[in-house]
């Protein structure tokens, strides 16, 4: 597994929910400008004692990515531990384990997986034939090598702009 030196997009504010009822979290958005060929930790899991299931992602491209051949996929690293910030290293575990290049794209919208589209009928036939059955969806957090969802941008040329965000439909296992 390679080491790729990070950008830190966590949000400690999120998790406050108890029961196991699902609840979104959303990672701070991701700005091309700040992460370009680095790995954009957006959220990381770093107590041993909690579990999550991931129901559900959506990325939400807030600003269109742009310059050269943009590529923007999120998958699964690991921290050293959770005091790891911008400018420490992740281990990459799978690149594109929840999303791959060609469904995030480069066009503004919201993005399901396993769906090279925008959101319409697309998502909702692909969403019934459960396109992340085979991905990561449950995580045991870990104080050391913490997982981590984290988000690779790079291109052929340099980044001119592009703008995200991750949003989870998790539940916290008791």
């Amino acid at each position: 597994m390679a080491t790729v030196e990070m950008y830190d997009y966590r949000r400690h504010d999120l998790r406050t929910q108890v029961h196991e009822t699902p609840f979104w979290i959303t990672s701070a958005e991701i700005d091309e400008a700040d992460c370009e060929d680095l790995a954009a930790v957006l959220f990381s899991f770093p107590d041993a004692d909690e579990r999550y299931i991931i129901h559900n992602l959506l990325v939400e491209v807030t600003e269109v990515i742009a310059g050269g051949t943009p590529a923007c996929t999120i998958g699964i690293g690991t921290l050293a531990t959770d005091d790891v910030t911008t400018g420490g290293d992740v281990t990459t575990v799978d690149v594109d384990e929840y999303f791959t290049n060609t469904e995030i794209g480069t066009a503004l919208g919201l993005k399901f997986p396993g769906v090279a589209a925008d959101f319409g009928a697309a998502w909702l036939a692909n969403a019934l034939s459960d396109p992340v059955a085979s991905a990561e969806m449950l995580i045991q957090g870990a104080a050391t090598d913490v997982p981590a969802v984290v988000a690779y941008l790079a291109s052929s040329t340099s980044l001119t702009g592009g703008k995200l965000r991750l949003h989870m439909l998790v539940s916290k296992l008791p």
